[in-house]
């Protein structure tokens, strides 16, 4: 009879899976639920398919990526406030799509209208932003970027990640005159300490070339002005597509937009000074151009500009300031902060017996005549050394050379 009541068995099984496929319920609404084995979480598992629920019997997922094509409802957190309402649920919405990003590009998911299908093109994400047909047009764009310190390593490093001019017709110049200091290395991240002494524009550009090799960038160690027309020459600027600036002295902005204002260029005008930022967009025949409205005088030089690379008296006159600075007071300040006026040796006898005499730092004035012809020999020798013309006025030293150079005070 074993074989009778196995049949019996079988058929009464088969039927059972028949009626269950039957009456599978179809499914309209898939919600993904976040955190589901938490109170809210299990809950929602639990409520969401049934046939009272609101809506119709759900289809939850719970945190199953490879499913994210097919969800159609994410949960909202509702707060008393709209801005943590805005912050937390925009928070929870990125989450969700860089998850469906991943899942994309890895082949979990089934692809939709949203999500970009798995691709080997290194710039898929940009042109799930910006389209094929734009992408297209800026892979095949040439662009200029004049600066590269902290915000050009930026600008490098997101070109080279969204896959930027590297198309055929592609080409990226970057230019700087600047070499890398130790400073640097805190803000602009494309440089290491092995590359300080090296030319800022060459790093960056081999460092661009490292995150995507099908980058076309072209680096010059020159500065852009009138002196280097030779190099950055009519044909140059005609062939360019836009020109991005990312300077740190207003002469050298006014000069490239007047290059771009002339060539009827796009420009993008971009700079820092401490905690604070400037963009502009300038659109030929559309915006007014960065020149049209000048930023205030500035009242320091760039530090890069005044040790490594003067171009004029002033420059000079900050080095000698600065000099006179280091040399007669912070370094006095440093030696007797290490060994006080009551120091002593090992022995127990005075540290600053003769023949050594205790130093005391000496406070800048401007109507000490010592100092001021410590300012005048030091800046006219900084000027010749770098065949700088050293103007008539440079032998009677005004009384602002006492003024507008910030000098911190030492960190006792």
């Amino acid at each position: 009879m074993s074989w009778w009541w196995a049949g019996a068995v079988g058929a009464v099984k088969k039927r059972q899976d028949e009626s269950a496929a039957a009456t599978k319920p179809s499914f309209k609404s898939v919600a993904l639920i976040l955190c589901s084995t938490g109170i809210i979480g299990t809950s929602l598992l639990d409520i969401l398919p049934r046939d009272d629920t609101l809506g119709g019997q759900w289809k939850s997922v719970a945190e199953a990526l490879g499913s994210l094509a097919d969800v159609t409802h994410v949960a909202w957190s509702s707060h008393s406030i709209d801005d943590q309402n805005r912050e937390v649920n925009a928070g929870m919405l990125r989450n969700v799509l860089v998850l469906a990003l991943r899942s994309a590009m890895h082949g979990m998911g089934t692809g939709s209208a949203m999500i970009p299908r798995p691709s080997t093109e290194p710039d898929i994400y940009a042109i799930s932003v910006f389209g094929s047909k734009l992408q297209k047009k800026m892979r095949d764009s040439n662009i200029f970027v004049v600066g590269s310190g902290a915000l050009g390593c930026e600008f490098l490093k997101n070109f080279a990640l969204m896959g930027l001019f590297c198309g055929r017709k592609g080409e990226l110049t970057i230019i700087d005159d600047y070499v890398i200091e130790k400073s640097n290395l805190s803000r602009q991240f494309l440089f290491r300490d092995w590359n300080i002494g090296q030319a800022k524009s060459t790093v960056s550009a081999t460092a661009a070339s490292a995150i995507n090799s099908s980058l076309h960038i072209d680096a010059l160690q020159n500065r852009a002005c009138p002196e280097t027309e030779l190099v950055l020459n009519d044909a140059f600027l005609e062939g360019l597509d836009a020109v991005i600036n990312a300077l740190d002295n207003v002469n050298a902005r006014i000069y490239v937009d007047m290059g771009c204002l002339y060539f009827q260029k796009p420009f993008l005008e971009s700079g820092t000074l401490g905690p604070k930022c400037n963009t502009q967009m300038v659109i030929p025949h559309l915006t007014e151009n960065y020149g049209a409205s000048r930023d205030p005088p500035e009242k320091q030089a760039p530090m890069c500009t005044v040790h490594y690379f003067p171009h004029n008296i002033d420059h000079c006159l900050t080095w000698a300031r600065s000099k006179f600075e280091d040399y007669f007071s912070n370094r006095v300040k440093q030696l007797t902060f290490a060994f006080p006026e009551d120091a002593a040796t090992s022995t127990g006898a005075s540290y600053w017996s003769a023949p050594k005499r205790f130093p005391h730092p000496v406070q800048f004035s401007a109507v000490d005549s010592s100092h001021i012809q410590f300012i005048l020999a030091s800046s006219i020798l900084r000027a010749m050394s770098f065949g700088i013309p050293i103007p008539d006025w440079v032998n009677n030293i005004p009384d602002w050379v006492s003024f507008g150079i910030p000098i911190p005070d030492w960190p006792i």
